[in-house]
């Protein structure tokens, strides 16, 4: 693993792989650099690929206070040790930090962003009182229960799907960073939607968006679709909040496509 020191000093770690411009994965919540397996293979033939474990995961360090700032100050580290312009694509929470590191970086060429973890409509924000409840798994060290909780009321996944998830290996992987995701949604409760803040971002911007996500998901795409000046929305047929892995090809194609169109 290679690695970069972020602003506060903590380590910041990466898989490095592939030849060509630089593309970026940061990925989202109860997740790492592996939720990119399925896709990274297709990527590489075109890219150098820099997939992240953000701080909590993996090889890379924590501290014992968390903020979203930091978060983005990690993103900036990793962004600006290439020297030059770099791709970025990222996921949920994970697209959410790569929106702020878009507006404070001069080194971006094309923006992908995969359904950012913002509550745009304050009716559509998850079940009160689940934060609570997650929390509490997390301190009785009950981080399997802690992800299926998030899975069925804050991403309205159903019982049999979660059932299938915990036959994977990526399951244990998930359960394993189960301690971040208290703060996490936290963060995204805590933040400000302000739309007119990313008409600054002039990368061209892919919005994926799953054919079949709902409306937590779907509003946040129409909104940062009307506010970024040069963006552009693709759903994906089918899909919901993780077709890297439910449908690697269609999201691959889709992410290629744009990178590599010169208009």
């Amino acid at each position: 693993m290679n690695s970069v020191i972020s602003r506060d000093g903590t380590k910041i770690t990466f898989k490095r792989s592939g030849h060509g411009p630089p593309l970026i994965l940061v990925h989202g919540s109860i997740a790492d650099y592996r939720i990119w397996n399925s896709v990274i293979p297709a990527f590489e033939e075109h890219f150098t690929v820099i997939a992240v474990d953000r701080r909590g995961r993996g090889q890379s360090g924590n501290t014992s206070k968390y903020s979203f700032e930091d978060e983005v100050e990690d993103l900036l580290a990793v962004i600006e040790s290439f020297g030059g312009p770099v791709n970025l694509l990222a996921h949920s929470y994970g697209a959410s930090i790569s929106l702020e590191a878009a507006l404070r970086t001069t080194s971006l060429s094309k923006l992908a962003l995969y359904e950012p973890a913002i509550i745009v409509d304050v009716t559509d924000t998850p079940v009160n009182g689940l934060l609570d409840k997650i929390e509490a798994y997390v301190d009785e060290g009950k981080g399997e229960e802690a992800v299926k909780a998030f899975f069925v009321d804050a991403m309205q996944r159903p019982v049999q799907e979660i059932e299938m998830m915990r036959s994977r290996p990526a399951w244990q992987s998930m359960v394993a960073v189960a301690h971040t995701l208290p703060r996490e949604m936290r963060a995204v409760q805590e933040y400000t939607f302000v739309p007119d803040r990313f008409k600054k971002i002039l990368a061209p911007t892919l919005l994926l968006v799953g054919g079949s996500s709902d409306k937590l998901m779907t509003s946040v795409t129409k909104a940062l679709n009307k506010a970024i000046p040069r963006s552009q929305v693709v759903s994906l047929e089918g899909q919901h909040h993780s077709a890297m892995n439910t449908a690697p090809k269609l999201f691959s194609d889709e992410v290629v496509r744009f990178l590599i169109d010169s208009a």
